[in-house]
C-alpha cells in the first residue's frame, strides 16, 4: 500500500464567508469545521500523515477577536461563556499555531501525537512529547496564497525527508480544510490512481452555463461556453511526492501569487496529465455560511453513530430490541460489545451504556468481552469518562447512562468536568421500572442523541 500524506492549506481568510473568523474555524456542535476535515482524512487506511498549513501572521502581533471564539471551543467551554482575556503584553499572549493545535486536539486517540513544527531548522525543541516519527498530524506556518502555502507544506515534507526524520512518502495528496466530508474510497481509489499516472484529480459536472467575459469588462458577456467540454475541479487531488515537488520548484512567483489548481501546475512543470474521477457529491465544500448551516444539517441526518453497549448478558435482549426500535430515525445505531467498542478506533459518535446495579469499567486493555466490576456511584463519572475516551471526540454526540432497575440520587454533578475531558454530553436515564418499555425508552433516547448540543447534558431523566 503507498504511503500517502496529505496537505491540508488552511491559512486562507475565507473573504466570501462574510464573518471576521476564517470558516475553516467556524463551530459546528462546538468543533472547528477544520478538525471534522482532518478527521475524516485520518480515518482513510492509506494516509500516514497530516500536515495542517496555518496562517504565520496568528503568532505574532495582537490575536484577531476571532481566536478567542477558537479557544473557547479548544477548551471545550461554550463560546461566549467566559469573558475574553486581555493580554497587556505580547508576551502573555497565546501561540496561534498552538492555539490552532489546541482546536483540532482529540484527532489522534492521544493529543500528544501532534506536533507542530514552526522552525525549519527543525530543532529539538519540537520533539518534547514523541518523535517527529510518530506523529500523525503536524502543523507548519503557510504564506499568502493558496500555491504559497502548498509549497511552505512540501518544504516542510522535504527537509524532514533530508534529515532522516521520516522517509519520503509514495503520494502526497492536497485537500482543502474547508470539504469536510471526505469518502474513505474516493482517497483509495485517487492514491492509486496517483501512483499508477503521476496525479489524479476529482471532478464534478457543471450544473450551470459558464460565461466568459472579455478581460476588464467583467459587465460584458463574451462569449458562452459549453458546459460539456468543462468540468468542475474538487479535492483532494493526488500526486506521487516526485511529480509535486518537481510542478512547485519549478513553477513562477506568478502562479504562486494567482495560482489556485495543482492538477495544471503538474501538467505545465511535471509533463503529467492527471488522471480524473468522478468525484462525489459529499465532497463540497463550505464557502458562504448557509453551506455551514447545511454541513450541520448534514452531521444531524447522517454522523449521528451511536454504539449501544450492555453491561451484562441478561441486558442483551433489551439492547438489541433497542438497535431495531432506534434504526428508522438512528440508522446507524450498531449493538456492539466493550471490546468492540475499544476495537472501534473512534468510529462511533454517541455512546448508549446500558448497565444494572453491577456497573461497566471499559479500558483500554480489556481483551474480554464484558467487564463486570461491581463498582460504586462514586466511581460513575470516571468510568463514564473512560468508555467515551473511544468515541470520536470530533463528533457530536453523548454519552448516556442507561440504568436499569436502580436510580441515581441528585444530578450528575461532574458533567461539565466529562464534558472537558471527553467532549461530549452527559445524560443519565433511569429505568426503576420492570419490565421496561423498550418503545417509550427508544424515543427517548432518540430525543437525546438528536437534540440540540448540550439540551440534555448533566441531566437525569427517569422512565
Amino acid at each position: 500500500m503507498p504511503n500517502a500524506w496529505v496537505l491540508v492549506p488552511a491559512a486562507g481568510c475565507g473573504e466570501r464567508f462574510g464573518d471576521e473568523c476564517p470558516k475553516q474555524f467556524s463551530l459546528v456542535h462546538g468543533h472547528t469545521l477544520i478538525s471534522y476535515t482532518i478527521s475524516s482524512l485520518l480515518a482513510c487506511e492509506e494516509v500516514k500523515k497530516v500536515i495542517v498549513v496555518t496562517s504565520d501572521q496568528t503568532r505574532v502581533g495582537d490575536l484577531p477577536s476571532w481566536w478567542y471564539h477558537v479557544l473557547d471551543a479548544s477548551d471545550q467551554v461554550t463560546s461566549g461563556s467566559q469573558p475574553k482575556p486581555n493580554y497587556k503584553n505580547s508576551a502573555d499572549k497565546p501561540d496561534g499555531n498552538a492555539m490552532v493545535r489546541d482546536c483540532v486536539a482529540g484527532l489522534d486517540k492521544n493529543d500528544d501525537l501532534s506536533v507542530d513544527i514552526t522552525d525549519k531548522t527543525f530543532s529539538s525543541e519540537y520533539q518534547i512529547t514523541k518523535p517527529l516519527a510518530e506523529s500523525r498530524v503536524i502543523y507548519v506556518p503557510g504564506s499568502t496564497s493558496r500555491h504559497r502555502s502548498i509549497k511552505c507544506g512540501l518544504d516542510a515534507i522535504n527537509q524532514l525527508v533530508e534529515i532522516g526524520k521520516e522517509t519520503a512518502p509514495d503520494v502526497v495528496l492536497v485537500h482543502d480544510g474547508v470539504r469536510p466530508l471526505v469518502p474513505a474510497p474516493l482517497v483509495s481509489a485517487l492514491v492509486t490512481a496517483a501512483a499508477a499516472h503521476g496525479a489524479a484529480g476529482l471532478t464534478r459536472p457543471l450544473v450551470s452555463t459558464v460565461l466568459e467575459t472579455p478581460a476588464g469588462q467583467r459587465a460584458c458577456l463574451g462569449r458562452s461556453l459549453d458546459r460539456s467540454r468543462h468540468r468542475a475541479s474538487e479535492t483532494p487531488q493526488a500526486f506521487t511526492y516526485s511529480v509535486i515537488r518537481r510542478a512547485y520548484q519549478q513553477c513562477s512567483e506568478q502562479e504562486l501569487d494567482h495560482g489556485t489548481e495543482c492538477l495544471q501546475l503538474a501538467l505545465t512543470h511535471a509533463g503529467v496529465a492527471a488522471r480524473l474521477l468522478d468525484g462525489s457529491p459529499d465532497l463540497w465544500k463550505v464557502t458562504y455560511r448557509r453551506d455551514l448551516h447545511a454541513f450541520r444539517g448534514v452531521l444531524d441526518d447522517t454522523v449521528v453513530r451511536p454504539a449501544i453497549v450492555s453491561t451484562d448478558l441478561t441486558l442483551d435482549d433489551m439492547r438489541d430490541s433497542l438497535v431495531r426500535l432506534l434504526s428508522p430515525r438512528l440508522p446507524r445505531a450498531t449493538a456492539v460489545s466493550s471490546s468492540e467498542l475499544v476495537n472501534a478506533s473512534y468510529a462511533y459518535s454517541s455512546l448508549v451504556l446500558i448497565r444494572s446495579s453491577a456497573a461497566v469499567e471499559i479500558s483500554s486493555c480489556e481483551t474480554a468481552d464484558r467487564t463486570r466490576s461491581a463498582m460504586g456511584m462514586t466511581a460513575q463519572t470516571e468510568t463514564l469518562t473512560v468508555a467515551a475516551s473511544h468515541l470520536n471526540r470530533c463528533l457530536p454526540g453523548y454519552v448516556v447512562d442507561l440504568r436499569v432497575g436502580r436510580a441515581a440520587e441528585g444530578s450528575l454533578e461532574k458533567g461539565d468536568e466529562f464534558h472537558r475531558q471527553s467532549g461530549k454530553w452527559l445524560c443519565c436515564v433511569d429505568c426503576t421500572e420492570r419490565p421496561v418499555n423498550d418503545r417509550r425508552l427508544a424515543a427517548l433516547l432518540t430525543s437525546i442523541l438528536i437534540s440540540e448540543e448540550g439540551a440534555f447534558h448533566g441531566q437525569v431523566l427517569r422512565l
